[in-house]
């Protein structure tokens, strides 16, 4: 499933420890799994989703490890993350299972990826991505976006 670089990566589990910052909340849309619904292929669809619609769309790679996060715990602390880096649009996640034991995350705007990264590195990529899309939004510079004012 072309994960194999994240299966050699360390999952994200430490990442996940300290969440006790008070954050503000984003519109969220899911596509989600326990109450999650897998997709067939998450960068697919995240990918054809970003070039249609404003916002970040998270792509998760669901690793096989008995270690990996609920997906409900990955949306919750992504989504604090892209709140805390002053995302200006709205998250949708997609996930899918990977058939290797890390868990990838990539993120999609405007057809562009950012990623994959295993879980702790995508945490660290979060303020990247969203400063980019900010500074493009800013700009006029996403096709997702209807800029003319109607």
């Amino acid at each position: 499933m072309g994960m194999t670089a994240i299966a050699a990566m360390t999952p994200l589990s430490y990442s996940f420890a300290d969440e006790t910052r008070s954050v503000q909340t984003v519109p969220i849309s899911t596509a989600s799994t326990s109450q999650f619904a897998l997709v067939e292929d998450s960068g697919l669809a995240a990918n054809l989703y970003s070039r249609e619609n404003p916002g970040v769309a998270v792509s998760v790679f669901l690793g096989t490890a008995q270690s990996t996060p609920d997906p409900a715990i990955i949306q919750n602390i992504l989504s604090k993350d892209f709140a805390n880096a002053g995302l200006d649009g709205p998250i949708t996640f997609f996930f899918d299972q990977n058939d290797t034991p890390g868990t990838g995350v990539a993120y999609y705007f405007d057809g562009d990826v950012n990623g994959p990264y295993h879980l702790g590195e995508a945490r660290q990529a979060v303020k990247q991505t969203a400063e980019s899309y900010n500074f493009r939004k800013e700009k006029g510079l996403l096709a997702s976006l209807n800029y003319n004012s109607d």
